[in-house]
Formats: C-alpha cells, structure tokens, sequence
C-alpha cells in the first residue's frame, strides 16, 4: 500500500491561534507524532509574534524534523540573509542563497526543505485577507509585482537592499511586541506598506533594465488595471470594461481569473469598496453625495453593497472610523 503524505497546513487563521491544523492528505487524521498545536510552537517555531494581519517568525526549530510536505495557505515572504536554503514548491526546485527573497503563494506545497547550518532568515506571513485589502489599496502596484514573481521566484538582493528590508522587519517586529503602543496597528499596516513600495521599486527597475516581456494576457490585465484605476465611478459591468479593452466578457474575465485568481467582478468590486471606504472617511461627505460618486442609485443599494462587501453598513463603518480616530 502507497504510504501517505504527511502535510502540515499553514494557515494564518491556526497561526494567529497558535493552532496548527496537521492532517494527512485526505485532511482526516490528526498525525499522530504531533498531537498539539504548543506541541508544534514549542518544537519549531520560536521568536513568533503578530497580529490580525502579519505574523513575524524569526527561526524554525529542527527544518528536518518538519512534515515531508507543507501546505500554504498564506503568503509567507522569505528572506535569507546568510547561508542557503532548497526547496521544492508544486514540484518545481528553488534554491535560495546569500541575500535572496522567495514569496511563498496560498495554494502551493512546499517539499523537501533544506537549511544550512548558518542560515540567518526572517519569514513574514501575512493573512489573505490582509494581502485583498493591500491590493484594494494600491492593486497597480501588488499585481505588477506577483506577476513578475510568477515568472521569477526568486529575487537576488543586493546588500544594501537586504540591509533595509532587514530595518523595516525590525521596525515591525518592534511595534508587533508592543501592540500596547498608540496606534499600533496603523503604524504596523503603513510599515509593511512601505516594504511593498520598496519592493515594488527593485521590480520596477528589473523591469525596465530588462524590458521585460509581458504575455498578451498579462499586457491585457495591466491595461485593465489602468482602466479601472482612471474611470470614474469605478462600478461599472464587466461588459462596460471588456469592450474598452476590445475583448470578450468572457475572455476578459477568464484572463483575471487565470493571473490573479480573482474575477473581473471581483477586481471592480475592490476598487469600488476602496472608493467608498475612502469618500466615508471624509466627513464632509454625505453617504447619499457618496452613493451619487460611486456609481449607486440612491442610498440603499449603496448600503446592501457595503454590508456584503464589508459587512457593516457606511453609516457604521464611517462611525467606527471616526471612533478608531479620536
């Protein structure tokens, strides 16, 4: 009888718990070797911390002792200072060295890893929820980046590069220790924020050195991206968006589905909400004037769209803001 994986699920919801859900590949059994989640932290995670959003992991105890196979269910951004490290993710072989960084995707598997004995790392994960309102926030941006990372996983930084990436975990893990600080969680969210961007800086440049070549789909999505982000109000039919593109309903949405895993719909939805949330931190807007900017009717279509997106209805969400703000 064909032995069966071993999987650890990684899971930001078990994380922030401390409740690692360890399962066989049918997701029935409980491994027997592990039998509690502190059995978990105690034997490999230590230097944890985090909150809602973002869990900073600075060492994994006894890397061969782990499961043969880890299932991914957050984004996990890895980056090794010293030594080396190899993988395999969904099959494919990595291997990382000296000032390297990986993103590890929801989805995949990660098999067979290797660290050297010297290998000086820092892992953020950040929740799927975290990582949908970073692109509602600033999507150009977000997107522009997994899409070059699909295609080149592992990016080499220089020294000073890593030396800053390494000064901004530090910052976070800071304010993470201290979630007593004022404003803590806003600080934390504009930290990381400022990583992307910087991020987003190195790929830019790599772009441009290498003029490099997007697929049809790709320039398709990208040109989308800067549709949407131009037109306003934003809330318009899928069709509305495909005909400017010159392209098929159809076709378009199965490209956004194919490079983002998100819809169409979806994606318009986003920057909708990203309006709306922006115009009812304004308080010089009335939620009928916001209606009226966002594309809605009258009020109450504009309310059943917060309260199924956010779930919370503007008036609330504008007085938990402003509440969040005093």
């Amino acid at each position: 009888m064909r032995q069966r994986e071993q999987f650890i699920v990684i899971n930001e919801h078990n994380y922030l718990n401390k409740n690692l859900l360890l399962c066989t590949n049918n997701l029935q059994k409980t491994l027997p070797m592990y039998t509690s989640s502190k059995e978990i932290i105690d034997s490999h995670v230590s230097s944890l911390c985090g909150n809602d959003n973002i869990i900073i992991i600075d060492k994994i105890n006894d890397v061969e002792k782990l499961p043969e196979t880890v299932k991914m269910e957050s984004y996990a951004i890895t980056i090794l200072y010293r030594g080396k490290a190899s993988f395999f993710v969904d099959g494919e072989s990595h291997e990382m060295r000296e000032n390297n960084l990986f993103v590890f995707r929801p989805n995949i598997t990660l098999k067979q890893t290797m660290l050297s004995a010297d290998a000086k790392y820092h892992i953020t994960i950040i929740t799927q929820q975290y990582a949908q309102s970073l692109i509602a926030a600033d999507g150009r941006n977000v997107w522009e980046i997994l899409l070059f990372l699909a295609d080149n996983p592992v990016v080499e930084l220089s020294r000073q590069q890593a030396e800053t990436f390494e000064q901004f975990h530090n910052l976070i893990k800071k304010y993470l220790q201290n979630p007593q600080t004022p404003h803590n969680k806003e600080i934390t969210n504009h930290l990381f924020m400022a990583s992307l961007y910087d991020f987003h800086d190195i790929i830019e440049q790599r772009l441009n050195a290498k003029r490099y070549n997007f697929s049809s789909a790709e320039m398709i999505f990208r040109k989308f991206y800067k549709l949407l982000n131009n037109t306003s109000p934003k809330r318009q039919k899928v069709e509305y968006y495909a005909a400017q593109l010159n392209i098929s309903p159809k076709y378009f949405s199965n490209i956004c589905k194919q490079l983002t895993g998100k819809s169409a719909l979806q994606h318009i939805n986003d920057a909708v909400i990203k309006d709306i949330t922006i115009l009812l931190k304004d308080e010089k807007f009335s939620i009928k004037q916001i209606a009226q900017f966002t594309g809605f009717p009258n009020q109450s279509f504009l309310g059943s769209f917060t309260r199924k997106h956010l779930g919370i209805s503007p008036y609330k969400y504008r007085k938990q803001f402003l509440l969040d703000n005093i």
